[in-house]
């Protein structure tokens, strides 16, 4: 409190109370609405598993040792359900309110008029609306994450899903529908990410490359690998559907498969290939567009 007291009148003495106004607002927004979408996709996650659940869980031994673990949750199962989702959205709300720059940048962006030469874009997108965007989609796939995480748990402890082995399928149609529904979301934020990650790259610096932002391989082999990778996940993202309607898991497990593997080949090998036996023998001449654009 004397931390905040001290700042509010240092900034009211300047005559700049409306900076410190600005950012506690923005903050306060912040936290606010992290809060209210990680707390209510939890809550929601929560609620569905535990509305959908089967009436009877099967006989098996694995349901039988889960008894005790329901009856001995049954009672504080309500507070569990508000208590749980709270706490979740203010460590959200949190990190949220970290942000404060990030958003109040890309709310009062200015166009620099000057567009850069790889995709055509104004330069004012990578300063100001590409970090906002990934931050946006950063936290829509940690809800999305939790949120299964929590769906998953619910259901398994309530019967809805089962890992051991036994008669009957491992998931009812409810939860199945669930799962690969939040399954979906999740590799549709992920393909996302791997389209916002073309726009990243000629921003960054460091690495091998001779100069800062994007070289030769980068703009070769590991662009045109984003947008596969992209394609790919949005593919995996509809397997995930499909199979939370028909009912097997096949599909989608075959798809992130492929995923794995072509983020290996694709994303790592590919680029690694290219570097060296197209760059590296003639990398003056290779990379001398790069360079310039760098300077």
């Amino acid at each position: 409190t004397a931390q905040l007291w001290t700042e509010w009148l240092w900034y009211d003495a300047l005559g700049y109370l409306e900076v410190l106004r600005t950012e506690w607002v923005t903050r306060g927004l912040l936290f606010l609405a992290a809060f209210l979408v990680m707390g209510g996709a939890v809550y929601a996650s929560l609620t569905v598993a535990y509305r959908t659940r089967p009436v009877y869980a099967p006989s098996t031994p694995e349901q039988a040792s889960l008894d005790q673990y329901r009856e001995m949750i049954e009672p504080l199962r309500r507070l569990v359900m508000i208590a749980a989702p709270a706490v979740l959205g203010f460590f959200a709300g949190i990190a949220a309110a970290a942000q404060w720059r990030t958003v109040l940048l890309v709310l009062n962006a200015e166009e620099f008029d000057v567009a850069d030469p790889q995709f055509g874009v104004d330069l004012s997108f990578y300063v100001f609306t590409l970090p906002a965007v990934r931050f946006v989609v950063s936290f829509l796939m940690a809800v999305a994450i939790i949120s299964g995480i929590t769906a998953v748990a619910t259901q398994y402890l309530y019967g809805g899903l089962r890992f051991g082995s036994g008669p009957g399928d491992r998931t009812t149609r409810a939860a199945r529908l669930q799962l690969g529904i939040t399954a979906a979301v999740v590799m549709l934020l992920i393909g996302a990410n791997y389209w916002l990650d073309r726009y990243s790259i000629l921003t960054r610096a460091g690495g091998g490359n001779v100069a800062a932002g994007a070289s030769y391989t980068d703009v070769h082999a590991v662009l045109p690998s984003k947008i596969i990778l992209a394609v790919v996940a949005v593919l995996v993202a509809v397997l995930f559907v499909v199979a939370a309607l028909r009912g097997t898991w096949r599909l989608p497990a075959v798809g992130v498969g492929l995923m794995v593997v072509s983020a290996i080949v694709i994303g790592g090998i590919y680029p690694a290939f290219v570097q060296r036996f197209q760059v590296q023998p003639n990398a003056r001449e290779a990379e001398a567009e790069f360079i310039q654009r760098n300077i």
